[in-house]
């Protein structure tokens, strides 16, 4: 069976952003499958690369052509006009997309039995074969003012559409399946599957965070996350900075690239005197990551809004222990492993927290052991589980027709 993969949304095959780990993870692990041949769709920014990276596994490379740049841009600057006053014609969009990428919806059919999107896309929405969409979240529909309105307009189309010509989407939590079934009404709930993201156990791997980075920081608290809105960086820096009041040497270190909330944050940070104890790295690499999380006293996930816990199965690898917002996706782990949960809406009840892990190092360690010895059910080979009996039956089904 031919499988095709789409990466063409990523902009560098680099593994600092939790999506790029999701999708390099996936294909490995896919890449495995015996009878299964992968054809691996790119943009142009990551073909070379691509090919470098994958060849040696047999993966065929095909780039995505981004054909009538200028027709789509004044098309996507009307749709955008109208969705100022919030109104949308998706039947437009989805008929306009397909006859715009014909050309490229035709070399995935001619490749690939199945297609499997790994985030929201528009490339075509009139496959003849079967489509597996991956939705990371929703944020459009639960936050739309964390956006900007070109943003809220784009992802109203393409989630929509993407949505309702996919065959089935993947899930990665319990959480997002719910979210899916209810800002979308049409999806049946046997097309949503829940895959889990899943973790490379060699890239964190405790023993390579070597003590000779640059990064010389000692008694920290760390929080790896691009520095969007629904991060939550600025109830995580109110209640440091009360912490920090009587833990003089603490510090707070961050990472992660500059997103729509970097200005908000590094205000927050001068005016409340706090640049000598928040440290904003930018993006780092995997040694810097790994160094960071080994030395840390722990890590704190603050989030408003998350589809998974990838960075939470990272830390667990890394022998750390974890406080973190009372969002579904991270409560639904409660059964699997210990965290400290706080109200995501609350920086008093995230300070307690804090107090309470800096007090109780010991019982936090146990913790940290605990979830190592639970993290096995979260390697890519396990989280991929139902993904693979899906493309089995699939196959079935196309031998068969």
């Amino acid at each position: 069976m031919n499988l095709g993969i789409d990466i063409s949304f990523l902009n560098t095959l680099e593994q600092k952003q939790g999506v790029h780990r999701y999708a390099i993870g996936l294909i490995n692990e896919l890449s495995n499958l015996e009878n299964l041949k992968i054809q691996l769709y790119t943009n142009n920014k990551v073909y070379n690369d691509a090919r470098k990276k994958f060849s040696s596994k047999n993966i065929q490379i095909y780039e995505i052509k981004n054909k009538y740049f200028f027709f789509k841009r004044i098309f996507d600057y009307i749709l955008f006009c109208f969705g100022l006053i919030n109104i949308y014609f998706f039947k437009l969009h989805y008929v306009t997309i397909n006859f715009f990428n014909r050309n490229n919806k035709d070399l995935i059919e001619s490749k690939s039995d199945i297609i499997l999107f790994l985030n929201s896309q528009e490339i075509a929405y009139n496959f003849r074969i079967k489509t597996i969409i991956n939705f990371h979240d929703l944020l459009h529909k639960k936050f739309p003012d964390f956006l900007s309105k070109k943003e809220l307009v784009s992802r109203e189309y393409s989630y929509h559409n993407s949505a309702k010509s996919a065959d089935y989407l993947i899930a990665s939590s319990l959480f997002m399946k719910k979210e899916f079934l209810n800002f979308y009404k049409f999806i049946k709930k046997d097309q949503v599957l829940i895959m889990r993201e899943g973790i490379d156990k060699k890239l964190f791997n405790y023993k390579d965070a070597s003590n000779g980075r640059k990064i010389k920081f000692k008694n920290f608290l760390f929080y790896p996350a691009q520095l969007w809105k629904h991060k939550n960086h600025i109830l995580l820096l109110k209640a440091f900075k009360e912490v920090s009041k009587k833990n003089k040497g603490l510090m707070l270190i961050l990472c992660g690239s500059k997103k729509n909330n970097y200005t908000e944050i590094m205000k927050f940070i001068k005016k409340n005197n706090l640049i000598q104890k928040v440290k904003y790295l930018g993006n780092i690499s995997q040694a810097n990551l790994l160094y960071c999380y080994k030395k840390s006293l722990l890590v704190i996930l603050p989030s408003l809004y998350e589809s998974s816990s990838l960075v939470a199965l990272e830390s667990i690898k890394m022998k750390k222990p974890i406080i973190c917002s009372d969002i579904g996706p991270m409560t639904e782990l409660k059964n699997k492993f210990k965290f400290i949960y706080f109200n995501a809406h609350s920086y008093t009840s995230l300070i307690h927290s804090i107090k309470f892990a800096l007090k109780n190092k010991n019982k936090l360690r146990k913790y940290s052991l605990q979830n190592l010895n639970n993290l096995d059910n979260f390697s890519w080979n396990r989280t991929t589980e139902v993904l693979k009996k899906k493309l089995i039956n699939l196959e079935k089904s196309l031998i068969k027709n």
